[in-house]
């Protein structure tokens, strides 16, 4: 039987979590695709998620 690989896309919504969104991150380098979705945080949020190389959208 042939395996096919599910794609898995991971949404991390987020406002104000500059303290909890790295460990978030790093919990899930396993997935495809992730995607935070931020509702203007006033903090370093988009920042952080910016700088990781894996994070495929940033939408605020």
């Amino acid at each position: 039987m042939l395996e096919h690989k599910v794609p898995l896309t991971v949404v991390i919504i987020t406002k104000n979590e500059e303290s909890r969104l790295l460990p978030a991150l790093e919990s899930v380098l396993w997935a495809d695709e992730v995607i935070v979705l931020d509702d203007e945080s006033t903090d370093s949020t988009c920042k952080l998620a910016a700088g990781r190389r894996r994070m495929d959208y940033i939408l605020r």
